[in-house]
């Protein structure tokens, strides 16, 4: 089993703030003192799902060298998608 999650999210950095805000909305919960400059340090967003208590980490795309941060082999573009926590399956 996994000890956290690592999600690397393709965003602009005008939409991160968004983002964030709806993911609390959605059940999860920051897991530092001040989210917003933790992300500007370190361009990760540390969160946790509150009802499984398992960590996320989201790590917000960059391009480099001019390059897409999706893989245009694969066919991907970014765009702006809603995002929801599936429940957990019982065992």
């Amino acid at each position: 089993m996994t000890m956290d999650v690592d999600v690397t999210i393709s965003v602009t950095e005008e939409r991160v703030r968004p983002l964030v805000a709806a993911l609390l909305r959605a059940g999860f919960a920051s897991r530092t003192d001040d989210l917003e400059a933790f992300f500007a340090r370190s361009r990760v967003i540390p969160l946790l799902h509150r009802r499984t208590k398992m960590p996320l980490d989201g790590h917000r795309a960059w391009e480099t060298l001019g390059l897409p941060v999706t893989s245009p082999a694969r066919g991907l573009r970014e765009q702006e998608q809603s995002v929801r926590a599936a429940p957990r399956a019982r065992s």
